[in-house]
């Protein structure tokens, strides 16, 4: 891969200017804060994305002065021209769009980058192809050595072997957190369904049990509701015959004044006979009445006949004593004395009455119009107690049909005995009744409990469905120690990879380095050394070459360690343009520290690195380090930034 030119929109303190690249050695020369560490970082920013607003790595470089945050970058790969374009969108890496010589834009930007950069990460590329002086310092272990020979299958050496074991562990370790992880998991699951199958298999007969005991318990409820209501009754028959008391008091205190008079009920039969003889001879007076009426209007009979009147006052008399032995009748079926005295009183009354019109017989009056108005005043009478007499009939009835019920409560009283009786019955039956209706409350609470329980056993997922998740956990299982199986195996052959590699390309890449090192250091070092395997933790070091002496990175001087860790990055990146795909190799200011000498040598190895058909962009403040490097390669011409420039 070429850089051709690079257009900067807005980056930083870069706005609106364009840069024409060299196949070979470019070099960038600027004074301090000319924005030569700006350019590095937008090549960097073009290929892989702005840095987040928050990220570690180093600012996202919004533009101060003017234009659109972002711009382009041409570049040839392969024989052909693309322009990759990024610009702010508001997203952490931008807005990528990559054209093609006529300016068509492609699909699938971001693969096609990928593609080109051959699946180099950000972090590969700015280990090992575009670094400063502050990585430059950096330590470059073990690690960051592989990361050339094992980038051409994709994969990077840093962590991947504890990546593999990471995900293996998760299958079967414990975290510190003591969670579980995915094959005990699995099985925890399986047991619990296996728990719930039984369950469910089990299910028909727990529900017919529960249906049995709901009917049973419905049929004792339904004889307690019986008993409820018979208690009930019980209970309205008590208060009546609490309320009753002293009625049957005040019954029993008459009874005791009727038995003065010698009453018994045979003479209310009696009576009721004599009453029905009254209603006879009654009607027959009436018709005997009638007949003397219509002579006296008709033929003007003399009211004065003797016989006339006696029929008239024969008739009251009879009439008033039918009423006195009815009030008697009625006395006798109620049993009650005052209304007996009222009728005999009646009947005496009659007597007397009777004795008056044998008397008035005796007596003759002979003004017809006097025997008119008492006959006038016999049928007024006669009127009056027919009236009465059907209204005393018509009480005389429906106190004889209220008469059985009396009898009835008169019966439950004398059982009784007494008030305090009757109360305590009435007692009993109310706490009967609170006890059985508790039993009922009680029973209509198991029925509801029973009744929950069916509820649930009809709503639990069914049999088939706790199968079917049953199979599918033993298939995640099945699976899950496949997973298992393939990470460690993957671990295994990535490590006899590692293996491989450390014998073939870490040897070729350290042979590198050590030709590299000798040549900056102008033969003082003749090798570099790096251990193989994890389990020999030392690490780099360089053989002396006049004493043969072996010494760790941190036993050189500080130029002569920067020195060591630029023969590694040019080493790495030698062999992964062989291997992998040939990318620019990018530096800012990382000779300053080096003696004139050892700037001279490093320069050299530089230009022919260049040479050799890489591409390299070098970045500097320092006029001496542009002097070395134009006499390495008198061809280059330098850019020069200014602040007039930017």
């Amino acid at each position: 891969m070429i850089f051709k030119r690079f257009h900067v929109d807005g980056f930083g303190v870069w706005c609106n200017k364009t840069f024409t690249l060299e196949p070979g050695l470019n070099i960038f020369f600027a004074a301090n804060e000319g924005g030569k560490t700006t350019l590095m970082n937008f090549v960097r920013a073009m290929l892989y994305g702005f840095r987040s607003s928050r990220s570690r790595h180093g600012p996202r470089y919004e533009p101060l002065r003017g234009g659109k945050h972002g711009g382009y970058l041409e570049i040839q790969h392969d024989g052909k021209t693309f322009r990759i374009t990024r610009t702010e969108d508001g997203s952490s890496p931008g807005d990528l769009q990559i054209t093609d010589e006529s300016g068509k834009e492609l699909p699938k930007p971001e693969d096609r980058l990928t593609g080109c950069l051959n699946g180099t990460s950000r972090e590969l590329y700015e280990d090992v192809f575009a670094f400063g002086l502050l990585e430059l310092q950096g330590f470059l272990g073990n690690d960051e050595i592989l990361k050339a020979g094992m980038a051409t299958s994709g994969i990077e050496p840093r962590g991947f072997q504890k990546k593999l074991e990471k995900e293996g562990d998760k299958y079967f370790r414990k975290n510190q957190r003591g969670k579980s992880r995915k094959v005990h998991d699995l099985l925890a699951d399986i047991e619990e369904l296996q728990t719930e199958i039984k369950h469910l298999e089990e299910r028909p007969k727990d529900y017919s049990q529960l249906l049995e005991e709901r009917e049973s318990l419905k049929e004792a409820l339904v004889d307690l509701d019986d008993e409820l209501e018979e208690r009930r009754d019980k209970v309205k028959t008590a208060e009546m015959h609490k309320n009753a008391w002293p009625s049957y008091k005040d019954l029993l205190n008459a009874e005791s004044a009727l038995e003065a008079f010698n009453v018994s009920t045979g003479e209310a039969k009696t009576a009721e006979k004599i009453h029905a003889q009254l209603i006879e001879e009654l009607a027959e007076k009436e018709r005997e009445l009638q007949d003397p009426e219509n002579n006296l209007q008709s033929d003007g009979a003399s009211p004065r006949d003797p016989g006339t009147g006696k029929k008239v006052k024969l008739i009251g008399s009879v009439a008033l004593a039918f009423v006195g032995l009815a009030l008697v009748g009625l006395a006798l079926w109620k049993q009650s004395w005052p209304a007996g005295m009222a009728g005999m009183v009646a009947a005496i009354v009659a007597y007397f009455l009777y004795r008056q019109v044998e008397t008035l017989k005796e007596k003759e009056d002979n003004q017809n119009k006097a025997e008119q108005n008492k006959l006038q005043s016999v049928k007024d009478q006669l009127k009056e107690l027919k009236e009465k007499y059907e209204k005393a009939w018509l009480i005389f009835n429906a106190k004889a049909n209220e008469q059985e019920d009396v009898n009835d409560l008169r019966a439950s009283l004398e059982n009784i005995g007494t008030k305090n009786e009757s109360e305590r019955l009435l007692v009993d039956a109310q706490t009967a009744v609170e006890t059985t209706g508790k039993d009922d409350s009680a029973l209509n609470k198991a029925i509801g409990r029973i009744e929950a329980n069916m509820a649930q056993l009809e709503g639990d997922v069914d049999l088939d469905t706790l199968l079917l998740k049953r199979e599918q956990k033993r298939t995640d299982l099945k699976n899950a120690i496949e997973m298992w199986v393939e990470l460690k195996v993957t671990a295994k052959l990535f490590g006899l990879a590692m293996e491989a590699y450390e014998k073939n390309d870490q040897d070729s890449i350290v042979e590198r380095a050590s030709k590299y090192f000798s040549i900056m250091t102008q033969e003082a070092y003749s090798q570099v050394l790096v251990p193989r395997g994890e389990q020999d933790k030392k690490k780099i070091q360089v053989e002396a070459t006049a004493s043969g002496n072996r010494k760790e990175p941190n036993e050189l001087s500080q130029a002569t360690k920067e020195q060591l860790h630029l023969a590694m990055r040019l080493a790495n990146a030698s062999h992964y343009a062989e291997r992998c795909v040939d990318l620019p190799l990018i530096t800012d200011d990382i000779l300053v520290n080096f003696d004139e000498d050892r700037a001279k040598a490093a320069a050299k190895l530089l230009a022919t690195y260049a040479a050799d058909g890489h591409q390299v962009l070098l970045f500097t403040c320092h006029q001496r380090m542009v002097d070395v490097f134009t006499a390495q390669a008198p061809q280059t011409k330098p850019i020069r930034l200014s602040p007039s420039v930017v």
